[in-house]
């Protein structure tokens, strides 16, 4: 795939096109924490060899489909206990209050794309959760173990259960320009396809062996800076 455009000419492109259409991935991006960790950490039982979850997250002969799923199949929590637990656990990230308010200003339509669980997603989010559209998998509890619910949304190269890059090139193919928002493995291939990329570690770091332009980001603020500086007006 060739080198994404740089900043500069995709700044232009944005301040020319119809409204772009903006990202976010949740765990690790919108939250301080990964969810998902915070409970595998704290509710996940141990692997028969006695390794925990994390064995099953870098094994690279597993598809994300199929991690997830394990992972999850290491859970011993009830749901609902979990999301009261999550409430005190888990974080947004610094600024993103007024990140959100500023993307709707410019015309933005905010958009989560997660690969984790929507009723985590809405419950960290609370009210800011009716601002953004959220595309991630279901939760089913079934006598005691945590089901995940793909999307019914195509997944192009069949390996995650909730494939973001489709999102993404269906704004393209509507004439939107993308920008993305991401931190980790399963923002790679979207950030691959976005105009613009705000990113955080291993996706930076793995941008940056890939040559491709981004944007850093600790916090909200940085990401809300970038957007009033380049984006003064958004169609």
């Amino acid at each position: 795939m060739s080198r994404a455009p740089s900043q500069d000419n995709a700044a232009a492109l944005l301040r020319t096109a119809v409204r772009p259409a903006l990202f976010l991935d949740f765990d690790g991006t919108v939250t301080e924490e990964d969810t998902l960790v915070l409970l595998l950490d704290r509710f996940g039982r141990l692997l028969p060899d006695g390794r925990d979850w994390r064995a099953i997250e870098f094994d690279d002969s597993l598809p994300e489909k199929v991690k997830l799923q394990a992972e999850m199949d290491l859970l011993e929590v009830d749901p609902l206990e979990a999301l009261e637990w999550l409430d005190g656990a888990s974080r947004l990230r610094e600024g993103f209050a007024e990140f959100l308010e500023h993307a709707l200003a410019l015309g933005m339509e905010p958009t989560i794309l997660s690969g984790g669980l929507t009723p985590i997603i809405e419950r960290a989010l609370g009210p800011h959760a009716r601002h953004l559209a959220i595309h991630a998998n279901g939760l089913d509890y079934q006598e005691g173990r945590w089901v995940v619910l793909p999307p019914s949304t195509p997944r192009i190269r069949a390996q995650c259960n909730h494939c973001k890059t489709w999102h993404l090139r269906q704004a393209q193919a509507a004439g939107r320009p993308v920008v993305y928002v991401g931190d980790g493995a399963t923002d790679f291939c979207p950030a691959r396809e976005a105009d613009v990329l705000f990113a955080r570690s291993s996706l930076a770091m793995q941008m940056a062996l890939e040559g491709r332009d981004h944007l850093p980001f600790t916090t909200f603020h940085h990401v809300t800076q970038e957007l009033r500086q380049r984006f003064p007006q958004a169609g």
